[in-house]
């Protein structure tokens, strides 16, 4: 008779980190809080094939590097918000793309992940004022991503 596995399972969130790094504006990693109410941080899906059949019917399907998009989302409040705020502007100001580094690290998985060689897309300037002020988004494209795991602490 199999025996099942009852330890938890634990899939908490509310202890992950974020990092985020922009050569020329914030050259060491600075954390990203205040997320909101139901996203911090999404990651897009990998698309990394492509496929097509010929026409004998055969199936072909070859590598596709393809960038890598996230997404974070800070509530109106959040401090953090001027960090991206800056690199908005910043790169509207120069008229040129800053290279950004994102590291994530979530304890409950005992991984990080680290997102480089990548730039901001777009932001929210503004939170839209509606019942209480909405979230802002704000997005990333990197064309590296890597997994560490997570050095266990004490």
């Amino acid at each position: 008779m199999a025996t099942s596995d009852t330890r938890l399972l634990d899939i908490t969130s509310t202890n992950s980190k974020l990092y985020i790094q922009v050569e020329g504006l914030y050259p060491t990693p600075t954390r990203i809080e205040r997320f909101g109410t139901d996203s911090a941080f999404e990651i897009d899906e990998h698309t990394i094939a492509e496929t097509r059949f010929g026409v004998d019917g055969g199936m072909a399907a070859g590598y596709v590097p393809n960038p890598v998009n996230v997404t974070v989302t800070l509530e109106a409040g959040s401090e953090s918000a001027t960090i991206m705020e800056n690199i908005l502007l910043t790169t509207k100001s120069t008229m040129k793309p800053y290279n950004v580094t994102m590291i994530a690290e979530l304890p409950a998985l005992g991984k990080q992940y680290v997102w480089s060689q990548g730039t901001m897309l777009t932001g929210t300037l503004m939170p839209n004022p509606k019942k209480t002020l909405d979230p802002t988004k704000w997005s990333f494209t990197f064309a590296n991503v890597q997994v560490n795991q997570l050095e266990a602490t004490s």
